[in-house]
């Protein structure tokens, strides 16, 4: 099965999200997400994972997300996405399609039952963590990250608008 990352923006306590938006505006964050996620190799476009809540979370501009193949985890059989966007029941079924796609790198995105999932993976093989300082009275949390990422590089702390973040990475390292 093909490899997949994930990416997530987090505060000091896990908190990914409060009533089905992100608590935090950080416009260095989402230039990150945007590049990391969209740089592909020629001819090929990266892949972005989402369950349903996540794909409702999205300003109405930026649905489809654009230059990627938009992957969205549903339970219902009668979820209206525009054409070009692609349901699946289940992590698995989402990554075996862009296995058979011109699909080059694969991102789990959120929300936080998928990064539940996703995160224990044996094909998940890196996290891009946007750790934000401070607590944002979430409702969503991401779960606790596996012995087996370790942190490969963090960068210079950024300060924006009163907000402090920093960039992780962490790899998947398989005894």
């Amino acid at each position: 099965m093909k490899n997949f990352d994930i990416v997530v923006a987090i505060d000091s306590q896990g908190g990914v999200g409060f009533q089905g938006s992100i608590p935090w505006k950080v416009k260095g964050d989402m230039a990150f997400f945007k590049r990391l996620t969209t740089l592909s190799e020629e001819g090929k476009k990266n892949g972005v994972i989402m369950g349903r809540k996540t794909w409702d979370s999205l300003p109405a501009s930026y649905k489809p997300l654009p230059d990627r193949v938009n992957l969205v985890l549903t339970r219902s059989a009668t979820l209206d996405l525009p054409e070009g966007v692609c349901s699946f029941s289940s992590l698995d079924d989402g990554v075996t399609f862009s296995e058979n796609h011109t699909i080059d790198r694969l991102f789990v995105i959120g929300g936080s039952e998928i990064y539940r999932e996703a995160i224990q993976s044996q094909w998940c093989r890196c996290l891009y963590v946007t750790y934000i300082e401070g607590q944002y009275n979430c409702d969503t949390f991401f779960p606790e990250i596996p012995d087996r990422f370790h942190l490969m590089s963090e960068s210079k702390k950024i300060c924006e608008s009163d907000i402090t973040y920093s960039f992780r990475v962490y790899n998947s390292v398989i005894d």
